[in-house]
């Protein structure tokens, strides 16, 4: 029953995030060593330590037509795209960024109010291994670039 599963998970969190990873079949290039790192204390526990993988390649792996994201702008009109749709478009974007000679390290600034094309944008650029920078306009470019500057 739920409670009983409630209360595996947390007194078994190691063997639960990693059924987790399981279940979501997560593509990484490396595995992780173990599943938690508490050394820095529980505030900056390391997750999945030594794992090597991209969300976007994690999110563009499906391509069927359930809805991957919706989309609504300032007038309310909503858009679905599908995981194929998804993919198709971030497959634009990574073209176009690989033909500006962007590559993976590289730093991409966006500043755009948060529409469909700025996260088609963030994945192609997460894609490629680029470091993604997105603003809102509302924040202020110059505001948002001193926020980057501090670590």
């Amino acid at each position: 029953d739920y409670w009983d599963f409630h209360e595996w998970s947390y007194k078994n969190y190691p063997e639960f995030w990693d059924c987790v990873w399981r279940f979501f079949d997560i593509v990484h290039s490396k595995l992780y060593s173990q599943v938690y790192d508490r050394k820095n204390g529980f505030d900056n526990m390391e997750w999945f330590k030594d794992a090597r993988l991209n969300y976007a390649e994690n999110l563009l792996k499906y391509r069927d037509s359930e809805t991957a994201i919706i989309a609504t702008d300032a007038d309310d009109d909503t858009e679905y795209f599908s995981y194929k749709e998804l993919y198709d478009e971030v497959r634009v974007y990574i073209t176009a960024l690989k033909n500006e000679g962007i590559k993976k390290g590289d730093h991409i600034a966006c500043y755009m109010s948060n529409k469909k094309e700025a996260v088609f944008a963030f994945l192609a650029t997460a894609a490629i291994g680029a470091i993604w920078c997105g603003t809102l306009p509302l924040l202020g470019i110059k505001v948002r670039i001193v926020l980057i500057l501090l670590k």
